[in-house]
């Protein structure tokens, strides 16, 4: 996972307002924006803008694949534990100057009602026997 020096300096300024999370969640968050942006098959549109909803799954999804079982114990070592985790990252950028947002953007989008730790967890949870 290779940064850009321009996220770099992003994720430096973020961390010194707030640093609940961890550096490599910032790096992980672009990558699952662009996993999100592939997912969606906008990779060749004009705009290429994902809701909060849309980056969720995505971020699971990516985590579930980059991580397989361990994928709650890394996301949860990064220092997030519920999806609106994630979009308070994404504020974080937006708040720098790093990400951009339209009009109809929201914090809210983010609590999408699913639980982000059983999200990941759930496909390696093996079914009970009756």
């Amino acid at each position: 996972m290779r940064e850009s020096f321009a996220l770099q300096l992003a994720v430096h300024e973020v961390q010194q307002r707030d640093n609940r999370y961890a550096p490599e969640s910032y790096a992980f968050l672009c990558q699952a924006l662009g996993h999100t942006v592939k997912m969606l098959e906008r990779e060749n549109e004009d705009d290429r803008h994902v809701n909060g909803r849309e980056l969720l799954s995505g971020f699971r999804d990516l985590a579930v694949l980059e991580f397989g079982p361990m994928a709650a114990f890394v996301i949860r070592d990064w220092g997030l534990e519920r999806s609106e985790d994630v979009g308070n990252m994404v504020y974080n950028l937006i708040g720098v100057g790093y990400f951009g947002r339209n009009e109809t953007d929201s914090i809210d989008d983010f609590s999408d009602g699913v639980d982000l730790m059983e999200a990941l967890r759930r496909p390696f949870q093996v079914a009970r026997r009756r």
